[in-house]
């Protein structure tokens, strides 16, 4: 900011100057007539050594021309612009003064332009007048005013180098405040960027632990979901061991049962054989005592013989069971009793 305040300052002495400096001529002289003016912008040097200037002006009234000439087949009032040359006399080669004339033709508004060349170095008045009246004379030296432009040039250079200078030393300061506001700006979005990276990574690490957590409370949930389902078989086999072992007792007492069943209707049949084998014996044994019994006309009684097998009672008319064998050593020695009972004589049994 300060910088800029100094170039605007210098800007302002700059021109303050160029106003106090002095011209090298009279640049517009004017009265009731009219006004002329040399336009100092149109100075420039030709190729034989001389300078070329253009004069310009008004005329206020143009009734007042008592010239006129024929121009381009028309009647037009004319003014004059003559040069008159002055050569330093201290000079003895100085040339002599000289006056040379030079005619305007003003348009309908008025105004007329006209280029006139001044030769030498010396100093020139170019008097201009409108219908034989004076308008004024303008003075210029030439070399002054070359050695002014010269300076005025010069100064110009150095205007423009000091501005570019400051212009360069204010780019540099731009370029240095742009790269401070760029490095500063950078700093911020690192900051930005690191925060967002930080916040980033705080929602990764939550996402990430929520992620845990929902894979632990999956890993848990299946895993209890195994347990009942391990559970659930268990007790599906358990409960199929039972049914098995159930059924498994079902046949056995089934089986028992049939064996049992069966035991007893072998039994019965035993019982149903004995009884008949042993209701045959006896029905044998009646038959054989029928025989053997004597008649009432005998003379000698017949001798009976008292033995009885061992298995078979000896009072057949009470015997009710006959046993051939003891039911407990399996001796056949078993006795056979009139009450029906036996008892064996081997291992003691009674029945």
């Amino acid at each position: 900011m300060i910088l800029k305040s100094v170039f605007i300052i210098a800007i302002v002495v700059v021109a303050m100057i160029g106003v106090m400096i002095p011209n090298g001529f009279a640049e517009t002289v004017s009265n009731n007539i009219g006004s002329a003016t040399i336009d100092e912008n149109s100075y420039q040097s030709t190729q034989w050594g001389n300078v070329a200037i253009i004069v310009y002006g008004f005329i206020e009234n143009e009734e007042t021309c008592t010239t006129v000439v024929f121009y381009h087949g028309m009647l037009v009032c004319r003014g004059e612009i003559i040069v008159s040359t002055h050569y330093n006399p201290l000079y003895s080669d100085s040339p002599p003064d000289e006056s040379n004339p030079t005619f305007f033709l003003v348009e309908h508004d008025g105004s007329f332009t006209r280029e006139i060349y001044l030769r030498g170095s010396g100093v020139h008045n170019i008097s201009v007048s409108y219908g034989g009246d004076d308008i004024g004379i303008l003075e210029i030296n030439p070399r002054q005013y070359l050695a002014e432009q010269k300076a005025a040039e010069q100064r110009a250079a150095e205007q423009r180098a000091a501005e570019q200078q400051r212009a360069a030393e204010w780019k540099a300061f731009e370029k240095k405040a742009a790269e401070k506001k760029a490095a500063e700006q950078r700093a911020v979005e690192k900051k930005a960027a690191e925060k967002k990276a930080a916040e980033l990574a705080e929602k990764e690490k939550q996402w990430n632990e929520a992620l845990a957590e929902k894979k632990a409370a999956e890993k848990k949930a299946a895993e209890k979901k195994a347990a009942e389902k391990k559970a659930a078989e268990k007790k599906a086999a358990e409960k199929r061991a039972l049914e098995q072992r159930t059924s498994e007792a079902r046949v056995a007492e089934a089986a028992i049962r049939a064996a049992e069943a069966k035991a007893s209707q072998d039994l019965t049949n035993l019982l149903i054989i004995t009884i008949a084998i042993a209701s045959i014996s006896l029905v044998i044994t009646l038959a054989k005592r029928k025989k053997k019994k004597p008649t009432a006309n005998t003379s000698q009684p017949t001798k009976t013989s008292t033995y009885s097998p061992p298995n078979t009672p000896t009072n057949t008319e009470s015997s009710t069971m006959f046993f051939y064998e003891c039911p407990k050593c399996y001796s056949a020695d078993i006795q056979n009793n009139p009450d029906g009972s036996v008892n064996c004589p081997d291992c003691g049994y009674r029945g």
